[in-house]
C-alpha cells in the first residue's frame, strides 16, 4: 500500500498488511463414527450434523443419492438434520457441503452408513444337552450397547434372560427356532430379529437315594444302608453309559455305568453327587449330605422299656408306615418327614431307590429333660411307573394330531425284564419298539 501526494510528487514508503485466510475444517461432525466403517445413523430417525466453521459466507448441504434421505431443517447454516429413510440393508450415502468464503468455494464429504444394527445368534458352542442350561449370545455390528432383548427358545418359552434349560419330551435329538427379537437397538426406532436353529440332544436323567440331609455325632452311627449311595436312571432320556461319584466337588470314583458301579459307599462327613454321561451330554443329579452334628448328651434312663418297633410296606411308590411304642406318662412322636405326628405316616416317592423312614419318640426323663428315642427302617422302591407325551402336529390339510406316550418310569439299576402295558380308556393297546 502506497499513499501518494500529487501536489507534491511525493512516495510515501511502502506498508504491508498480510492477509491472513482462515483454516477450513475437514471433518463433517455427526454421530459416533467407528472405524471400520459401520453402521453410524439408525435408519428411520432424525440425526443432526454439524460443521464447526460458522464464517462462511453460504452454506449449502446435500445427500448423494437423493433417496436416501431428506434435508428436514432449513438449508443454509453450518448446522442442519436429516431424515434417514429405511432399508432392508444398510445403505451408504455420501453427506455433501460446500461452502462459500471470501469467494472460495470449499467442499467436504461425509460418508454415512443407514440402517439398523445387524444382529445375528452366534453359533453354538459344543452341544446343547436337555436339563442342562446353555446360554445364547448376540453378534452385532456395530456391537450392541442398548435396547430389549426377548429370546424364544422354539419350545414355547420366552424370556429376556438368554439362558434356557430344554427339557425333552422326545428320546432322540430335537431341532428348535430360537428368536431374538431386539427393540431400540443403539436408541434406532425399529425392531430387529434374528434366527438360529438349534439341535438339542439328549442327557441322562438319575437320581441319588437316600437323599436328603443326614446328620450324626459320628460317622459310624450311620448304618450300612444309610450309606450306600444309589445312582438310579430314569427310561425314556438316552441311556447311561458312564458315572462318576464326586464327594465335595472332587471325583472320587470312575467307570461304566452298570449294578456295581451306580453304587457308592460313603465313608466320611461330606457331600456327595453323581454326574452320569451318555458319550454326548451328562447331568448331575441331587446332593447327599451327611454333616457332623453333636448335642450335649441327654439322660435317657426311664423306668419303663421304650419299646420302640415300625413296619413299612410299599405300593407303586407310596409307602406306609406304622410305629408303635411303649407311649409312657408324656411321650410324643414326630416322623422323620418332620410333620406326621400319628402313629402312621406315609411317604411318597417320585424316584426308585433306597429310602430310610423312622419316628423318634421324645419322653420326659426323671429329672424333666427331653429323651428322645428313635426307631427306623430302609424302604426300597424298585422302580416307580411314570409316563410322559408330546404332541405331533397335523400335516398340511389333516384335521386329526397325534398323541405319543412315552415311558418315563425309573428303576433300580439290578431291576431287569421290566414289561410294559399302556392303557388307553382302561384297554390294553399295543405299542411299538418298546419304552
Amino acid at each position: 500500500v502506497k499513499l501518494i501526494r500529487k501536489d507534491a510528487d511525493c512516495l510515501s514508503s511502502t506498508l504491508t498488511i498480510p492477509l491472513q485466510l482462515p483454516t477450513i475444517p475437514n471433518d463433517i461432525k455427526g454421530p459416533t463414527i467407528v472405524d471400520p466403517p459401520v453402521i453410524n445413523s439408525c435408519a428411520s430417525s432424525y440425526q443432526d450434523y454439524s460443521f464447526p466453521f460458522d464464517e462462511a459466507d453460504s452454506y449449502e448441504w446435500s445427500i448423494d443419492p437423493p433417496n436416501v434421505g431428506s434435508l428436514s431443517s432449513e438449508n443454509g447454516s453450518s448446522t442442519v438434520q436429516i431424515l434417514w429413510n429405511e432399508f432392508a440393508t444398510p445403505t451408504t450415502a455420501n453427506l455433501i457441503l460446500k461452502l462459500m468464503h471470501c469467494g472460495v468455494l470449499t467442499t467436504r464429504t461425509l460418508a454415512v452408513t443407514v440402517g439398523s444394527p445387524q444382529i445375528s445368534i452366534a453359533a453354538v458352542t459344543g452341544t446343547i444337552c436337555s436339563q442342562n442350561p446353555y446360554t445364547f449370545s448376540l453378534i452385532s455390528n456395530p456391537p450392541l450397547t442398548s435396547g430389549t432383548v426377548t429370546w424364544n427358545f422354539g419350545n414355547g418359552i420366552t424370556s429376556t434372560n438368554p439362558t434356557h434349560k430344554y427339557n425333552l419330551l422326545l428320546t432322540s435329538p430335537t431341532t428348535y427356532t430360537v428368536t431374538a427379537t431386539i427393540t431400540n437397538p443403539n436408541g434406532c426406532n425399529s425392531t430387529v430379529v434374528a434366527t438360529r436353529n438349534v439341535t438339542v440332544a439328549m442327557a441322562p436323567v438319575a437320581n441319588v437315594t437316600p437323599g436328603g440331609y443326614k446328620t450324626k455325632c459320628s460317622f459310624s452311627e450311620f448304618t450300612l444302608a444309610d450309606r450306600t449311595l444309589i445312582a438310579t436312571e430314569q427310561l425314556g432320556y438316552g441311556g447311561t453309559t458312564a458315572i462318576k461319584w464326586f464327594k465335595n466337588g472332587v471325583e472320587v470314583f470312575s467307570g461304566p455305568y452298570n449294578v456295581t458301579n451306580s453304587k457308592y459307599i460313603a465313608a466320611d462327613f461330606g457331600t456327595y453327587l453323581a454326574e452320569v454321561t451318555n458319550g454326548t451330554c451328562s447331568s448331575i443329579t441331587n446332593a447327599v449330605i451327611f454333616e457332623k452334628n453333636c448335642s450335649e448328651p441327654v439322660d435317657c434312663t426311664l423306668p419303663f422299656a421304650p419299646n420302640l418297633q415300625i413296619a413299612a410296606t410299599n405300593n407303586c411308590g407310596t409307602v406306609t408306615a406304622t410305629a408303635s411304642y411303649n407311649p409312657g406318662a408324656s411321650a410324643t412322636i414326630l416322623w422323620n418327614d418332620g410333620i406326621t405326628t400319628s402313629n402312621t405316616a406315609t411317604y411318597t416317592y417320585e424316584q426308585s431307590g433306597y429310602y430310610g423312614v423312622g419316628y423318634t419318640v421324645t419322653y420326659i426323663n426323671g429329672a424333666g429333660q427331653p429323651c428322645k428315642v428313635s426307631k427306623g427302617t430302609n424302604v426300597t422302591i424298585p422302580y416307580v411307573a411314570n409316563l410322559r407325551y408330546d404332541v405331533i402336529c397335523p400335516t398340511a390339510g389333516a384335521s386329526t394330531y397325534s398323541v405319543r406316550l412315552i415311558d418315563s418310569s425309573n428303576k433300580l439299576p439290578s431291576i431287569t425284564g421290566m414289561t410294559y402295558k399302556f392303557y388307553v380308556n382302561n384297554n390294553v393297546v399295543p405299542y411299538t419298539t418298546g419304552p
